[in-house]
């Protein structure tokens, strides 16, 4: 494989990315929030609450939140004073995949304004081996977060190495959130591996419904301590009003 063939992998790959990452701003109204980053399709460990928010409309019209911003002509954007596009990422679609320099947010504290798509997209790979690399050490920080926390509440010493973190992580998913198009059901299997992996006294692991509110209440805890904040602006890109928290 060419260079250039290599790189055009990377760049679809960062679009890729990005998109998603957008699509989920686009949509949920709590974006300042671990719960702004669900996932469309429900709950899983990624997005252990599933909640979109109290209003998933942030881009129900063409004014923008709370009817602040102006409408925006098909192929255009509002332009600063600086330059720089801003609004909502969504449209983007209608703009022949151009996304606007500052995309539309909610802060942390509530307010809305605009982060900087550069921001949002974080480090870009350089290529599929490095955005693989960059997935599987995400994939590290969350295991190692849950299976930490998980031993803890369980009054175990935090004594183990990554590959047990990242099959008790698995494990425990497994368990916590069914699949797609499936009711939930508790799993014994399942709860007595994390039993001997854990080498934790069966009288001590929840059992049924109870075990599953533990592991997703985790996930939801261990998900905030992996997130990174990134500055929120008006739409001049200059006056800070706040921080978005992205997954890192």
């Amino acid at each position: 494989m060419n260079y250039l063939t290599t790189r055009k992998i990377a760049i679809i790959l960062t679009a890729v990315l990005t998109f998603a990452a957008a699509f989920v701003l686009a949509m949920m109204y709590g974006l300042g929030t671990a719960q702004a980053h669900s996932e469309i399709q429900g709950p899983s460990m990624e997005n252990p609450t599933g909640e979109h928010g109290a209003d998933s409309g942030i881009l129900a019209g063409e004014d923008g939140i709370d009817g602040e911003m102006p409408a925006i002509p098909t192929g255009e954007y509002p332009v600063n004073d600086m330059g720089l596009t801003y609004g909502p990422a969504m449209q983007s679609v209608q703009h022949d995949g151009v996304w606007p320099d500052l995309v539309l947010a909610k802060a942390t504290n509530g307010i809305d304004g605009y982060v900087y798509l550069v921001d949002l997209r974080g480090t870009e790979p350089a290529n599929p081996e490095e955005a693989g690399r960059m997935t599987e050490a995400k994939i590290a920080r969350e295991s190692l977060s849950f299976t930490s926390l998980l031993y803890e509440r369980l009054g175990l010493p935090t004594e183990f190495d990554s590959p047990t973190a990242l099959f008790v992580y698995e494990t425990a998913k497994r368990y916590a959130f069914p699949l797609p198009d499936r009711d939930w059901s508790p799993n014994p299997g399942l709860r007595n591996t994390l039993i001997r992996t854990m080498g934790v006294d069966s009288t001590a692991m929840p059992e049924g419904e109870e075990l599953q509110t533990l592991l997703i209440e985790i996930a939801a805890e261990a998900r905030n301590e992996n997130l990174k904040e990134i500055p929120v602006y008006e739409s001049d890109g200059i006056t800070q009003i706040g921080v978005f928290a992205t997954p890192g």
